[in-house]
């Protein structure tokens, strides 16, 4: 199993559909992985997209091409992630190793009730 345990995966997969990532691309489940991966286990980005390739069996690039996709097609994103993080995001700033690292950050025990404030507010 790619992620510790249903909890973990729900909690991403809030954030990241809360803060605007489209979840009809498999790009967004893919990003969720990933993001899920850097948070519980602070794995290397490369050795990331190499898990979620072989779990989804994919290659790495198709997995970075599909989240790349995902988050271009992912209306308002930029915008939830600048006003979540107070710095000013445009969308050809978010890369998917961007998106999928603020959304880790985002499910850290110590910001997730601000987060979802602002996000559910």
């Amino acid at each position: 199993m790619l992620y510790p345990n249903r909890a973990e995966r729900l909690k991403v997969e809030r954030v990241a559909l809360g803060i605007g990532l489209e979840s009809e691309y498999n790009g967004s489940d893919f990003i969720i992985d990933a993001a899920i991966l850097l948070a519980f286990t602070g794995m290397p980005m490369p050795d990331i997209y190499a898990t979620v390739a072989a779990f989804r069996e994919k290659t790495a690039n198709g997995i970075h091409k599909d989240a790349a996709y995902a988050i271009r097609h992912s209306d308002g994103l930029a915008d939830k992630l600048s006003e979540m993080f107070g710095i000013e995001l445009m969308l050809s700033d978010l890369h998917p190793n961007t998106v999928i690292a603020y959304i880790a950050k985002a499910t850290d025990v110590r910001m997730v009730d601000a987060i979802y404030d602002k996000v559910y507010g």
